[in-house]
């Protein structure tokens, strides 16, 4: 067995951890996306909200209307912050995710290199074993001619 062959496994394995990497990457980056829609939405509304509570209250507002409000407002806030928050921490894994990857993909990297290098090494090595065989059969044919 060769070692190239013998290193094979290694190399299988090193592929795998990096698409496993690269799987859980991509459903983080589709998580964090639907957070971060999440969080627009959010934001919207309290815009939205605040528009219509300023049209209503510049034509006289009721006290416990405002109180209302106001609570909401807090409320819609403090979900604001929350959410925000839940895509920080979203982000935050994403980037870990990726450096996962970027690390599985370097290490999947150099032990494809190194059976490259093996792979060339053996080439190589079948080569010159091949030349001097050849180099052998035309001194043997050139001793035979010259003996004639």
């Amino acid at each position: 067995m060769t070692r190239e062959e013998r290193l094979q496994p290694v190399a299988d394995l090193a592929r795998s951890r990096e698409d496993q990497a690269a799987v859980a990457m991509a459903q983080q980056r589709r998580s964090l996306e639907e957070q971060q829609r999440s969080l627009a939405e959010l934001q919207q509304f309290e815009r939205e909200y605040t528009e219509r509570f300023q049209a209503i209250s510049r034509t006289g507002i009721s006290v416990q209307r405002l109180n209302e409000y106001r609570r909401f407002a807090d409320k819609l806030r403090e979900a604001i912050l929350q959410q925000s928050r839940v895509v920080d921490d979203s982000r935050r894994r994403l980037e870990a995710l990726s450096r996962c990857w970027s690390e599985a993909s370097s290490h999947r990297q150099a032990i494809d290199k190194t059976i490259d290098r093996f792979h060339d090494q053996t080439v190589r090595k079948a080569a010159r074993k091949e030349q001097r065989e050849a180099d052998d059969r035309a001194q043997r044919l050139g001793s035979t001619i010259a003996e004639d």
